[in-house]
């Protein structure tokens, strides 16, 4: 499955720190790509009960000078993304196709965010670390454990806590020569942005893992690792999202590798010898 374009990744992650009206626009361009690239400004105007200057205003808070250099960015890299239509079959193979495309597009979406220079900085930065304090609330909690526990079979000194207290106290005891990193599918929750923004005040290093950079949680980092999924906020429970989130956690884990292969396979080689002695 091809990723989706750029341009509505950015919309989409820039959406919920939009006023009502613009959010309209932004809702109608992700939703309606294709008639975008052909719409003339007072087209898209009318369809989201707006006037063309807001359109305009709207483009150029997305970076663009205008509609013409949207649509051409989205014409550039544009891949269909069309809305399924009913799906032959009975509803349990309808399902498992949906499951599918929703995690696989997860999964393309993310990985076509990586950046190198970035995922080599934040390796830099923990590598060269002291301590590194690693928190998430929820779903994403799981995704904290787990990158925690694949740091410390790298013998880098991570800590991570499940109770939101400790996990301030912890952040509140970094210094200058500490990370943390706060992950959050929307950004907004507030005991990772809390911590964050304690360890921010000590000089710590924060490194953000969140599908919005305009977050509350991104907005105050150093470095975002960003991922994308197109999940609401209120839901069942993580899926494609936590699946973006792993893959970051993992790549991640492969350049500390890259950065550092003799400590780092030393370390895990040592780990696995001794939790599998026989």
């Amino acid at each position: 499955m091809e990723a989706s374009p750029k341009v509505l990744l950015k919309i989409r992650a820039m959406s919920p720190q939009l006023s009502t009206g613009y959010r309209r626009i932004a809702d109608y361009i992700c939703t309606h790509p294709e008639k975008v690239v052909e719409c003339k400004v007072r087209e898209i105007a009318a369809a989201c009960g707006c006037d063309d200057a807001r359109v305009v205003r709207f483009c150029q808070k997305c970076g663009f000078a205008g509609i013409h250099e949207l649509r051409s960015s989205l014409a550039l890299e544009f891949m269909p993304v069309r809305p399924r239509g009913t799906v032959s079959g009975d509803e349990f193979s309808a399902l498992k196709n949906d499951f599918l495309d929703n995690n696989v597009r997860a999964v393309s979406d993310t990985i076509s965010l990586f950046d190198e220079k970035v995922y080599r900085q934040a390796a830099k930065r923990m590598l060269d670390s002291k301590r590194i304090v690693v928190f998430g609330s929820g779903s994403s909690g799981i995704v904290a454990e787990d990158l925690h526990r694949k740091l410390l079979r790298m013998g880098l000194s991570s800590y991570h806590s499940a109770d939101a207290e400790t996990g301030k106290l912890a952040a509140a005891l970094l210094d200058a020569d500490g990370v943390f990193v706060g992950i959050s599918f929307s950004g907004e929750n507030r005991s990772v942005a809390e911590m964050a923004r304690e360890a921010a005040s000590t000089g710590a290093f924060v490194l953000a893992v969140t599908n919005f950079p305009g977050s509350s949680l991104g907005a105050g980092a150093d470095l975002v690792l960003q991922c994308a999924s197109t999940e609401s906020a209120v839901r069942l429970g993580a899926m494609s999202s936590r699946i973006a989130q792993l893959m970051i956690v993992d790549f991640l884990c492969v350049m500390l590798a890259l950065e550092a292969p003799e400590k780092v396979e030393g370390n895990v080689i040592r780990t696995h010898r001794g939790i599998f002695k026989e």
